[in-house]
């Protein structure tokens, strides 16, 4: 009897090594491939994200991504969810889960002159699976913490000398990369009421600022000035989630989530070049840069009068006003009060008209979930001018012949900032295309 179940343990556990050793060669190939996409993205996007460290992003799972948020109150145990590691103890089946994005943006300023551009990324990659299924659990994802992107030309002319014809000139700023995130996190359940969870989180990456000044004339010299700073840091969150069941019926739950992540240093170096034109840099300095990102705090509630429907809110504050550099940053000068507490709260609904009916029929068998949030940025412009962001979000997820297996497309319409002082008004469009594979992989093999 000792030998039968010893053999039947090795089996799990070479079932258990062999998965986790696959699992980990996968997650690996697509972190690396994900982070040559990202550094090779277009240098055009939104404006507003050459202030500070670039525009912030932030990914939970494809359901709260069409919810309108991050998914702090949703469990992992029907999905794969990142956005607070309590989730992670509550798993039955092996997650794998990737996203596509294509994203427009269109611009306009106080005289209504309008410019679009377009461009599209990997969103993210995660990865997880449960130790003790229902317990205790372990997860890894990777995904942008920050984007740059914006190509903006600024004209104007020198006055001439003697009677000359002044002298038009054109400065081109331009900016790429962003920081990256990756999260390693466990989390334990101690039951149906209660889970906890923490994760390790390593922030990288390479923003490059460029700027070009040419003139018509062939008296001047045009000349190139590079910035290239890259950075990395280390951080931790925790994370708790509690549900109750039967509050107002006998099907509704009721599950409340937080997380918080502590505050983060970013050391690294900022090399500066000098040159003329697309000659070779003449000038060449390197600064330490050290930068100290504030804490976060998300909370949330999701809500499931019964299977068929859930409804989530959620909210995160930043103190970016502690935020501290020894570089100038565009936006956040130091000394100065271009950084604020970011605040950002959303909402959604999610309607599966076959709750847990696998034999239902297809349609009903989809997810239709629809979402709004509003969210004031890090960031000011201008000295007293808020950047607000607000939109409303959507999408549908689709089953597969696979069980566990379900695509979801999501589509977010916003619109940042205003005309106001000079600035320019953004609407923008993001279509996501994301898989999540769902399988039970970890079981012990029955040995007759």
């Amino acid at each position: 009897m000792l030998f039968a179940r010893s053999r039947r343990l090795s089996a799990w556990s070479s079932d258990a090594l062999t998965g986790m050793v696959v699992a980990g060669s996968v997650f690996a190939v697509l972190l690396v491939t994900s982070a040559d996409a990202l550094g090779q993205r277009s240098t055009q996007g939104s404006l507003y994200s050459r202030l500070g460290i670039g525009e912030l992003q932030s990914f939970g799972s494809s359901q709260a991504q069409a919810l309108g948020g991050e998914g702090v109150a949703l469990g992992s145990a029907q999905r794969a969810a990142f956005a607070n590691p309590a989730g992670l103890g509550d798993q039955l089946l092996t997650w794998a889960g990737a996203g596509l994005r294509y994203e427009t943006v269109s611009a306009t300023d106080e005289l209504d002159n309008n410019s679009k551009v377009g461009y599209g990324s990997i969103d993210h990659v995660m990865f997880s699976f449960p130790i003790l299924s229902r317990k205790l659990g372990f997860g890894a994802s990777f995904s942008p913490y920050s984007r740059v992107g914006y190509n903006v030309r600024v004209t104007d002319e020198l006055p001439g000398v003697d009677g000359e014809e002044p002298t038009p000139y054109a400065i081109d700023f331009s900016g790429t990369g962003g920081l990256q995130k990756v999260d390693v996190g466990i989390g334990y359940s101690f039951g149906p009421s209660l889970s906890l969870g923490a994760s390790v989180n390593f922030v990288f990456g390479l923003i490059d600022e460029f700027r070009l000044t040419s003139f018509d004339s062939g008296l001047f010299a045009s000349t190139r000035i590079s910035n290239a700073t890259r950075v990395s840091g280390t951080s931790a969150t925790l994370g708790v989630q509690t549900t109750a069941r039967s509050i107002l019926r006998d099907e509704d739950q009721l599950a409340v989530g937080a997380v918080f992540a502590f505050p983060m240093t970013l050391d690294g170096k900022k090399v500066l070049t000098i040159g003329e034109s697309l000659d070779k840099d003449t000038l060449g300095a390197t600064t330490d840069v050290d930068m100290d990102l504030p804490w976060r705090l998300g909370a949330g509630a999701a809500y499931s009068p019964s299977r068929k429907v859930t409804l989530m809110v959620e909210g995160r504050f930043e103190p970016w006003s502690e935020f501290g550099a020894n570089i100038p940053l565009p936006g956040l000068e130091p000394g100065t009060d271009g950084a604020q507490d970011r605040l950002r709260l959303s909402g959604g609904v999610e309607i599966l008209p076959a709750g847990t009916d696998l034999f239902a029929p297809y349609l009903q068998q989809i997810a239709y979930r629809v979402g709004f949030f509003t969210d004031k940025s890090y960031v000011q412009p201008l000295p007293g001018e808020d950047l607000r962001s607000y939109g409303i979000t959507g999408g549908l997820s689709f089953p597969t012949r696979i069980p566990g297996t379900r695509i979801d497309m999501n589509l977010e319409v916003g619109r940042r900032g205003n005309t106001d002082n000079g600035l320019v008004r953004e609407t923008y469009y993001r279509i996501g295309v994301n898989v999540n594979i769902g399988e039970r992989w970890f079981f012990k093999r029955p040995l007759g």
